[in-house]
């Protein structure tokens, strides 16, 4: 009798060791780092926008824009030449500009905001003049990124063609004197000082 229990002793411990080894060479389930398509409408990340840029974030939900307070589910980057500004015009690097914001749906507001308090800000005023035009139509509604906007851009720069190491300007001031930016070599969320030059890569939302 004795051997018998130790028997089916062996053979259920047997049967729990198996399970587990099955359980743990299973292939699981592949994580979603992004949605990478909208069937409703065909825009996708890494497909085209509307304003010719190259899609990199996609809200399913919808984002609100803080200067309007409609609502958007898309971001796309412009597919120009990236290129460096300082973030102040000279004069202007220790000037406060309040009322920046670092969430998504605040980049555009943020630009409008810095060129109140200085107009001459190289950043900002680059983003804003970029224009494209599709299909006869005119998009000059391109901003400066946000700092969470900004660190969209970095998830998916390989997708939106971003080769560059080098550190990028967000909108969002975080004191007087420095601004969010971010090292696109590392990853790194970072601080600049405004008279430092930074890569400016405009963006859109819709």
């Amino acid at each position: 009798m004795k051997k018998i229990i130790k028997t089916l002793r062996i053979i259920a411990f047997a049967l729990i060791l198996a399970s587990l080894l099955f359980a743990c060479a299973a292939p699981r389930a592949a994580e979603t780092v992004f949605l990478n398509e909208d069937s409703a409408n065909g825009y996708r990340i890494g497909g085209r926008g509307p304003g010719g840029g190259i899609i990199f974030y996609h809200d399913a939900d919808g984002f609100i824009m803080s200067d309007t307070g409609e609502t958007a589910y898309y971001l796309e980057a412009s597919p120009a030449n990236l290129s460096r500004f300082v973030w102040a015009s000279p004069g202007a690097t220790n000037r406060e500009v309040p009322g920046t914001e670092t969430a998504i749906g605040t980049g555009r507001k943020n630009t409008a905001i810095i060129l109140v308090i200085d107009p001459g800000a190289s950043a900002a005023l680059t983003a804003k003049n970029f224009s494209t035009t599709v299909d006869g139509i005119t998009f000059s509604d391109w901003f400066l990124p946000s700092r969470d906007e900004l660190f969209q851009l970095y998830i998916n720069r390989a997708i939106v063609g971003i080769t560059s190491s080098q550190e990028f300007w967000s909108s969002s001031q975080s004191n007087f004197w420095d601004v969010f930016a971010l090292d696109f070599g590392f990853g790194e969320q970072v601080t600049g000082v405004k008279n430092d030059p930074g890569v400016v890569c405009p963006i859109r939302a819709f």
